[in-house]
């Protein structure tokens, strides 16, 4: 049986994980950590001044998210995962001899590598403390510290028949070259026609066998399937080219 094939691209994403520019990355030995689990990939955290309706004394708010757009920035498209305001300490009351009290101290934070033991698929924890001077500068041994663990998502199982790479039968060594397609579940896709001029083409998964290409460069290939139903693999010129698992 003679085939006609035809081309596929195919495309991958890869999603960015990233925090705003106020973020210092540092690596310190992380303290015992609240861990916040299932948070989708394409998570950010946006830091800002908190407004007085969320601390009468000033502070900062952390507000983790899930970036939908991927602009690194927390805006109405983007999907909140939780808020969390961090208020300065109140001025001091006055004391019985007329001086001032000692103002609160700050926040200082840093964002590092969350360990493989805590993320599998890896991630990241934010860890906080007083800011003792008020240097913005966080130090593991500053009192009140705090610490949040952001893993990734688990990536997503591809369905049985989603494209996985396209396969060109003897190279591409001639114009509008025919195309294999191989999807996930090992299968492998094309064209059919019952001769070179492409009478009663179909589209149809392609079963072990030798074929004829119809691009007009006379290769011939063939797929064959291990005697154990583990692998499938596709040959010309004499030899075995790739080979790939089947689902089970």
């Amino acid at each position: 049986m003679k085939i006609r094939l035809f081309s596929v691209i195919l495309l991958s994403l890869l999603v960015p994980f990233g925090c705003t520019d106020r973020v210092e990355t540092v690596r310190v030995v992380t303290p015992e950590a609240q861990k916040v689990q299932d948070v989708p990939i394409g998570q950010s955290v946006d830091v800002r001044d908190a407004r007085a309706e969320e601390c009468s004394t000033g502070g900062i708010v952390y507000s983790v998210f899930v970036d939908v757009n991927l602009n690194a920035q927390f805006d109405s498209e983007d999907m909140l995962v939780k808020k969390y305001p961090i208020c300065n300490g109140s001025n001091g009351v006055n004391g019985s001899n007329g001086s001032n009290g000692v103002d609160g101290n700050g926040v200082a934070f840093a964002v590092v590598e969350a360990s493989r033991a805590e993320c599998s698929g890896g991630g990241s924890t934010i860890l906080m403390a007083s800011d003792v001077g008020n240097t913005g500068v966080y130090k593991i041994d500053a009192p009140n510290q705090q610490s949040m663990t952001i893993c990734n998502g688990v990536n997503a199982v591809l369905p049985a028949y989603t494209p996985v790479e396209t396969i060109v039968a003897c190279g591409n060594n001639v114009s509008h070259k025919e195309v294999l397609l191989r999807l996930n579940n090992g299968q492998v896709l094309g064209t059919f026609s019952n001769d070179t001029g492409g009478t009663m083409t179909r589209l149809a998964f392609i079963q072990d066998g030798t074929f004829m290409n119809t691009d007009n460069s006379g290769c011939v290939f063939s797929l064959s399937t291990s005697s154990d139903g583990a692998t499938r693999s596709i040959s010309w010129g004499g030899q075995t080219q790739t080979s790939w698992a089947l689902q089970r």
